[in-house]
């Protein structure tokens, strides 16, 4: 690998903890409608697309729109699955439920874009297309699946929240390590993988899956509440990534000055723009819903 690379894997590594860090963080606040969005924030799709110039961004696109579907599903049936055996089980072991049922979510990731996304992404719609049905799916379910806060158990306490950052996961150190390590791994294979890999990849749900795991251990009672919006956030990083990917394929043709320029200035505010539209949009979004609700 020469420096150019390095800096580039740095780049995603770094990038993709403080995901990991900062995401995992939320999920310990008082609003678990917002932690249940920045799940899946786009960070390594954004970084994915930008930091792979000698790529065609529409091929990587193409790959990557069917795993944030995957992902969608990924996340809600993590807490779906955590909750159902929880439940059921005499003594519930949270922390060997919680790893147990992450692991099989990665086992399930793996083997569809190993064994069935080469043969179906040529089959499949447009990236546009894709987004649309998704947007389309997850609207429905999550107005079928909605629970008012009245409903939902209210698990969120302030001692949670009066915890700072760095105690926060000072506590939590190895699941840290462990991150770190599986994502250095992941972004070494995709460097020498072929357009399509690196879509798939730079789309990876190890941010989500590690939170989630985290969450469950720590916070089991509040997966409910996390699950009413979490189909939403895949369907908003769609909606980043779509224009993201055009806005790079005419970055393309100019100097390389002007395409990082631009380029990290493009991924800056998209990423802005679904912070700001999480923050204040599901608030909003999740009052309505939950007067609908009790209504």
């Amino acid at each position: 690998m020469i420096g150019y690379e390095i800096a580039v894997l740095a780049a995603k590594l770094s990038l993709g903890t403080a995901a990991f860090l900062v995401i995992g963080y939320l999920g310990s606040s008082a609003n678990r409608r917002i932690a249940g969005c920045m799940l899946t924030f786009p960070v390594l799709n954004g970084i994915g697309l930008l930091t792979t110039p000698d790529k065609d961004p529409f091929a990587l696109t193409a790959a990557m729109m069917p795993i944030i579907a995957l992902n969608g599903m990924l996340v809600f049936s993590f807490i779906v699955a955590f909750v159902s055996f929880r439940r059921s089980a005499a003594e519930p072991g949270d922390r060997a439920l919680s790893y147990g049922v992450a692991a099989a979510g990665a086992v399930i990731w793996f083997a569809v874009c190993a064994l069935l996304m080469p043969a179906v992404e040529p089959l499949l719609p447009a990236s546009g297309w894709i987004a649309a049905i998704y947007l389309g799916g997850a609207a429905a379910l999550t107005l079928l699946l909605w629970q008012a806060l009245g409903q939902a158990p209210r698990t969120a306490g302030p001692a949670s929240a009066r915890v700072s950052f760095f105690a926060f996961w000072r506590r939590r150190s190895a699941r840290v390590a462990f991150f770190v390590v599986s994502m250095f791994a992941l972004l070494i294979a995709a460097e020498f993988g072929s357009a399509s890999w690196i879509g798939r990849l730079s789309a990876l749900p190890l941010v989500p899956l590690c939170v989630l795991a985290g969450i469950a251990v720590d916070e089991p009672d509040a997966l409910p509440t996390l699950r009413d919006p979490i189909l939403l956030g895949p369907g908003l990083a769609m909606l980043f990534v779509l224009p993201f990917t055009a806005i790079l394929s005419v970055l393309h043709v100019q100097s390389r000055l002007s395409y990082w320029l631009w380029g990290s200035a493009a991924l800056i505010a998209g990423w802005a723009t679904y912070f700001l539209l999480i923050r204040f949009g599901v608030p909003a979004l999740a009052g309505v819903l939950d007067r609908w609700k009790q209504s």
